[in-house]
């Protein structure tokens, strides 16, 4: 059986981060500039337009300082045609501390500093159960490796001597994986488009991933950028565990989601954001098709303010 602490862990889709910036306040205009064609990037990434008086911008945490974010996942499933309503949200405060830059590489460690259930979502017998499980999740640890322009290369959890407790390790890391927004190394400006292709894991899934990003507004140190996504099978004959010990194949799912994302200079962590995925799936047992569901996720980034 899954443990409920567990099943709050599952992958979120859209990610944040933070960026140095010196420009001043402005907003988004129709008339942004553009380079004579896109920029091609590694890791998948390309520069549609640059936007106005584009700047070299990237992650600049100030090293050995501890930074502060919460986030706080909801999600709910029914079947497609329903309404479909999310559970309460779990919170989860990490504390994330860079190292010293070193060839445009970060090193990060990052600790589980509280976990809980969203105050009145539940009666409170329920949630001071519930807040027992999440308990478990505080003190889970590891490191992450990301460039300074938010690309992951890896996230190593600390190892847990209980089984249970390493895949939810994993869980946790896979979190903090997608707490980075991407940026391109060409310089960017107010209205600047860029996106992201990829592969990446959601569960037992293997999906093609398009993020497309813009940078809406300058702020004295905020940045607002803005993202869809979408997302698809990345092969045929794909399977996931409907309930324990029996497979269903995917005969068809789609992703579509949007973000909104307040990024300041020298954090390597979003200052504030929100995404929201609606995802429909359909399952067949035997060539048949036997359930069409629709799987919602929301998720909010909170930081104290500095």
């Amino acid at each position: 059986m899954r443990h409920f602490w567990l099943g709050l862990l599952l992958p979120l889709i859209a990610c944040g981060g933070e960026t140095k910036q010196t420009t001043p306040s402005a907003t988004a205009s129709a008339t942004a500039t553009a380079p004579p064609a896109p920029v091609i990037e590694a890791e998948g990434m390309e520069v549609k337009t640059r936007g106005q008086a584009p700047e070299a911008r990237k992650y600049t945490p100030e090293a050995g300082v501890e930074q502060l974010i919460t986030v706080a996942v909801a999600r709910g499933q029914n079947m497609v045609g329903q309404q479909v309503k999310p559970t309460p949200a779990s919170n989860l405060t990490f504390a994330v501390t860079c190292g010293e830059p070193a060839d445009g590489q970060l090193t990060c460690r990052y600790e589980v500093k509280r976990a809980g259930l969203q105050t009145g979502a539940v009666p409170d017998a329920m949630k001071k159960q519930i807040d027992g499980q999440l308990d478990r999740l505080i003190g889970f640890s590891g490191e992450v490796k990301v460039s300074d322009h938010g690309l992951v290369t890896s996230v190593t959890p600390d190892k847990r001597e209980d089984s249970v407790e390493q895949i939810a390790a994993l869980g946790v890391a896979d979190t903090v994986s997608k707490l980075f927004v991407p940026l391109p190394r060409a310089p960017i400006g107010i209205g600047a488009e860029w996106t992201r292709k990829r592969e990446v894991k959601s569960d037992e899934l293997r999906l093609s991933e398009i993020t497309s990003y813009a940078l809406k507004k300058i702020d004295q140190d905020k940045l607002e950028i803005e993202a869809t996504v979408t997302q698809k099978p990345a092969k045929k004959g794909q399977q996931v565990e409907y309930v324990k010990g029996a497979k269903l194949d995917v005969t068809g799912y789609e992703a579509r989601g949007r973000a909104r994302y307040q990024l300041r200079p020298a954090r390597a962590v979003p200052a504030s954001g929100e995404v929201e995925v609606l995802a429909t799936m359909t399952l067949a047992k035997d060539g048949k098709n036997d359930k069409s569901l629709a799987l919602l996720t929301r998720s909010t980034y909170t930081t104290p303010e500095p």
